[in-house]
């Protein structure tokens, strides 16, 4: 991660943060960003809609339960810094679905964009 990129975290539904009261991929955001001294955005990519769980879906289930789960900040022009690298970052990886229709919410910046996340659960066949 360099300093001109942009880490985004990955939306979590506002009733679910609201009962945590934690953001655990805006927090990864927020650690990584004060590390490596670049830029984040909590707001930028947004939640549409409420979802099921993920942890109770199986892979198809989860792939079409996000297909649309995900959109950009009706503002995200004015809001994007110069950033070279958009970092979507999420705390979990199960499937990769959530990271991939994250990503796929962010073509219209017309950046580089990669994914990161804290841990992956393992293949429990």
């Amino acid at each position: 991660i360099k300093s001109d990129d942009l880490l985004l975290p990955v939306p979590m539904p506002l009733s679910r943060m609201r009962k945590s009261g934690v953001h655990h991929s805006a927090e990864l955001c927020r650690w990584l960003a004060e590390g490596s001294g670049c830029s984040w955005d909590w707001q930028l990519l947004r939640r549409v809609g409420e979802q099921p769980r993920q942890s109770a879906l199986s892979g198809s289930a989860r792939r079409k339960n996000l297909r649309k789960a995900f959109a950009l900040a009706g503002d995200y022009r004015a809001r994007l810094a110069d950033a070279s690298t958009i970092w979507i970052v999420d705390d979990i990886l199960t499937t990769g679905s959530t990271l991939h229709f994250a990503a796929r919410a962010t073509r219209p910046l017309q950046k580089e964009v990669k994914v990161l996340s804290l841990a992956r659960t393992l293949n429990r066949g």
